[in-house]
């Protein structure tokens, strides 16, 4: 399980890159526009950060190992360029 102290800082980090979307016109629009697309509520964007609060550590674990496996992963391998 993640330290709690780890969870802390997802949040915030989230909680900042919400903000920081916000921070122009152009964000604004394109964050409401985000919302209404992939919610059908552009509304759903003034409660993020209330379920940002909600999330725990087992909501991690639990996304981490239904996406973080060998399936889903793409492996890029960078060569230097030969000259």
């Amino acid at each position: 399980l993640i330290p709690p102290e780890e969870v802390a800082k997802i949040k915030a980090r989230a909680k900042a890159n919400l903000i920081n979307g916000l921070n122009s016109n152009e964000g604004l629009a394109l964050q409401l526009a985000s919302y209404a697309t992939a919610y059908g509520d552009w509304h759903r964007l003034f409660h993020e950060m209330e379920r940002v609060e909600t999330i725990t550590a087992q909501d991690i674990n639990r996304v981490a190992n239904r996406y973080l496996i060998p399936n889903n992963q793409t492996v890029g391998l960078l060569e230097p360029e030969e000259k």
